[in-house]
Protein backbone atom coordinates (compact mmCIF):
# COMPACT_ATOMS: atom_id res chain seq x y z
CA UNK A 1 0.00 0.00 0.00
CA UNK A 2 1.65 2.95 -1.12
CA UNK A 3 1.05 6.90 0.04
CA UNK A 4 -0.87 9.58 -2.23
CA UNK A 5 0.88 12.46 -2.91
CA UNK A 6 -1.09 15.50 -1.93
CA UNK A 7 0.29 19.18 -1.39
CA UNK A 8 0.92 20.80 1.87
CA UNK A 9 1.32 17.81 4.81
CA UNK A 10 1.54 14.38 4.46
CA UNK A 11 -1.51 11.94 5.08
CA UNK A 12 -1.27 10.33 8.48
CA UNK A 13 -2.91 7.12 7.17
CA UNK A 14 -1.68 5.10 3.66
CA UNK A 15 -4.32 5.13 0.97
CA UNK A 16 -3.84 2.89 -1.91
CA UNK A 17 -4.27 4.66 -4.97
CA UNK A 18 -5.37 1.61 -6.97
CA UNK A 19 -7.75 0.38 -4.10
CA UNK A 20 -11.89 1.83 -3.23
CA UNK A 21 -12.18 5.09 -3.23
CA UNK A 22 -11.09 7.17 0.49
CA UNK A 23 -12.34 10.86 1.43
CA UNK A 24 -10.35 11.81 4.11
CA UNK A 25 -12.79 14.46 6.41
CA UNK A 26 -10.73 17.00 8.62
CA UNK A 27 -11.60 18.71 12.05
CA UNK A 28 -13.12 21.66 9.67
CA UNK A 29 -15.30 19.32 8.47
CA UNK A 30 -14.20 19.51 4.67
CA UNK A 31 -13.26 16.59 3.06
CA UNK A 32 -10.65 16.04 0.99
CA UNK A 33 -10.34 13.64 -2.15
CA UNK A 34 -6.72 12.62 -2.55
CA UNK A 35 -7.49 11.41 -6.17
CA UNK A 36 -8.65 14.34 -7.72
CA UNK A 37 -6.45 16.71 -5.35
CA UNK A 38 -8.77 18.89 -4.30
CA UNK A 39 -11.86 19.14 -1.50
CA UNK A 40 -15.51 17.76 -2.21
CA UNK A 41 -18.87 19.65 -1.11
CA UNK A 42 -21.67 17.65 0.13
CA UNK A 43 -23.32 16.98 -3.33
CA UNK A 44 -20.19 15.59 -5.14
CA UNK A 45 -20.20 13.06 -1.66
CA UNK A 46 -23.45 11.84 -2.65
CA UNK A 47 -22.54 11.66 -6.26
CA UNK A 48 -19.62 9.83 -5.42
CA UNK A 49 -21.65 7.65 -3.11
CA UNK A 50 -24.32 6.26 -5.83
CA UNK A 51 -21.47 5.66 -8.22
CA UNK A 52 -19.25 3.68 -5.96
CA UNK A 53 -20.53 1.58 -2.92
CA UNK A 54 -17.33 0.96 -1.83
CA UNK A 55 -16.51 4.92 -1.15
CA UNK A 56 -15.43 5.54 2.50
CA UNK A 57 -14.79 8.29 4.32
CA UNK A 58 -11.98 8.46 6.88
CA UNK A 59 -11.49 11.09 9.91
CA UNK A 60 -8.01 12.25 8.87
CA UNK A 61 -6.43 12.54 12.23
CA UNK A 62 -7.95 9.56 13.74
CA UNK A 63 -8.50 7.25 11.00
CA UNK A 64 -12.41 6.27 12.07
CA UNK A 65 -14.69 5.17 9.69
CA UNK A 66 -17.47 7.96 9.34
CA UNK A 67 -18.79 7.22 6.16
CA UNK A 68 -22.76 6.90 7.32
CA UNK A 69 -22.25 9.91 9.49
CA UNK A 70 -20.76 12.04 6.55
CA UNK A 71 -22.81 10.48 4.04
CA UNK A 72 -26.47 11.56 6.39
CA UNK A 73 -25.43 15.18 6.81
CA UNK A 74 -25.14 15.82 3.41
CA UNK A 75 -27.92 14.38 2.32
CA UNK A 76 -29.58 16.36 5.25
CA UNK A 77 -27.99 19.42 3.31
CA UNK A 78 -29.16 18.89 0.08
CA UNK A 79 -32.20 16.31 0.18
CA UNK A 80 -34.21 18.90 -2.13
CA UNK A 81 -31.95 19.13 -4.64
CA UNK A 82 -30.68 15.56 -4.84
CA UNK A 83 -32.18 12.93 -7.44
CA UNK A 84 -33.97 10.07 -6.55
CA UNK A 85 -31.38 7.82 -8.16
CA UNK A 86 -28.96 9.16 -5.81
CA UNK A 87 -30.90 8.89 -2.82
CA UNK A 88 -31.87 5.22 -3.39
CA UNK A 89 -28.31 4.51 -4.22
CA UNK A 90 -27.50 5.58 -0.76
CA UNK A 91 -29.96 4.12 0.91
CA UNK A 92 -28.44 0.83 -0.43
CA UNK A 93 -25.11 1.16 0.96
CA UNK A 94 -25.84 2.63 4.43
CA UNK A 95 -27.85 -0.48 4.32
CA UNK A 96 -25.14 -2.70 3.26
CA UNK A 97 -23.06 -1.18 5.82
CA UNK A 98 -25.48 -1.49 8.81
CA UNK A 99 -25.85 -5.22 8.08
CA UNK A 100 -21.67 -6.07 7.91
CA UNK A 101 -21.53 -4.45 11.35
Amino acid sequence: MGYVMTLGRPPLFPVDPDGPRVLRRYCNRRCYDPQKGRYTNGGEILRLAAKDPDLTIIDARTGEDLTNYVLLSALRNVADRVPVRAVRALCGKLGRARRKA
